[in-house]
């Protein structure tokens, strides 16, 4: 799964590993302008960006959209529905073509089940991940 290696979540799994998991990893192909995923939306995966440009968008209170994020190759979004299935909270929409990498909630219990030692990988990078995001917010939030 070559794919698979370029997205950042797999990068810290050998070969073994990701042959593994394999058959627990899809993909999307989107179009310019095609939506991954709607604010609202039922979320049960997460995507990581393999090639091209996504970006996500939220409604201000005049209901207008604003980009509030662009995501490039390696970048992750929705790393919180594999934890949580909590609502989207934000629309993703393909700036560019794009390949998207994604595992579904579905999935990663199966590989908690059959391959943990490759599962605390996977979510000590997710940890990493939500991390990282609430840094760059509460970062973000007191530069206001």
């Amino acid at each position: 799964m070559n794919v698979a290696k370029s997205a950042s979540l797999f990068m810290a799994l050998n070969d073994d590993d990701l042959n593994k998991i394999d058959h627990y990893i899809g993909s999307i192909e989107l179009e310019a302008g095609d939506t991954l995923f709607c604010e609202g939306d039922n979320s049960n995966y997460a995507a990581f960006v393999i090639d091209g440009q996504l970006e996500v968008i939220k409604k201000d209170i005049n209901n207008k959209e604003k980009v509030v994020s662009t995501l490039n190759k390696g970048s992750s979004i929705g790393e919180l529905a594999l934890l949580d299935g909590l609502p989207r909270s934000a629309t993703v929409r393909a700036k560019t073509a794009a390949s998207v990498t994604v595992l579904e909630r579905q999935g990663l219990d199966a590989i908690i089940e059959e391959e943990p030692r490759v599962a605390v990988k996977i979510l000590r990078h997710l940890a990493r991940s939500v991390s990282y995001s609430m840094r760059r917010i509460s970062n973000q939030l007191s530069d206001l």
